[in-house]
């Protein structure tokens, strides 16, 4: 099972419902953090940068677009991702051809 990933999905028996199903990790094309904040036991999403963020789970995308969430250090390994936290970056702001913002990745603003 080591090319498998244990990850919450969706139960295809009952839409509304979650469960833990196995992957296979090349079926997997995408993955982006989950931050959250602790307060009184519950975790509240936000932003990288908010103070107290703390890295929660991953949602991982697949070859379909279908989303599933994995918080599990050794099955993330198998992914070559980590929990401990990713490093602080800067997103900014720049405006393209038709003046609408989009986020980038930056290190210093000139």
């Amino acid at each position: 099972m080591s090319d498998f990933i244990r990850v919450l999905g969706e139960d295809p028996n009952y839409k509304t419902a979650k469960l833990f199903v196995y992957v296979h990790k090349n079926a997997i094309v995408k993955a982006y953090p989950v931050w959250a904040e602790i307060k009184d036991g519950k975790a509240w999403l936000c932003t990288q940068d908010h103070p107290g963020a703390k890295l929660i789970a991953y949602t991982l995308v697949d070859h379909a677009g279908k989303e599933y969430s994995c918080g599990n250090p050794a099955e993330l390994h198998k992914l070559g991702l980590e929990m401990q936290g990713l490093p602080t970056r800067k997103i900014g702001f720049a405006l393209n051809e038709s003046k609408k913002e989009v986020a980038v990745d930056q290190d210093e603003v000139q």
